[in-house]
């Protein structure tokens, strides 16, 4: 991957995630359903960090597979 793509698929995911969590909080009826929101936007947060520690571990990977010159596989999220 090269950190032209890294960066764009990390933009894609950080303003898909931004733009998600500002509707639902935006949608909120009053400041008293702010528990409802907290239930569903830290799911979706986490979700987000997950993916993009995979990404962000593909991308090391790559880039170290490139200065080493064999095949370096992503650790483990």
């Amino acid at each position: 991957m090269t950190p032209e793509e890294f960066a764009r698929r990390r933009r894609a995911l950080s303003t898909q995630i931004l733009d998600t969590i500002k509707r639902m909080f935006l949608g909120l009826g009053s400041w008293r359903s702010s528990g409802q929101f907290v239930q569903q936007a830290v799911p979706m947060l986490q979700g987000a960090q997950r993916e993009l520690a995979a990404l962000t571990a593909v991308y090391v990977a790559d880039q170290a597979s490139e200065v080493v010159g064999r095949l370096i596989a992503p650790p483990g999220i």
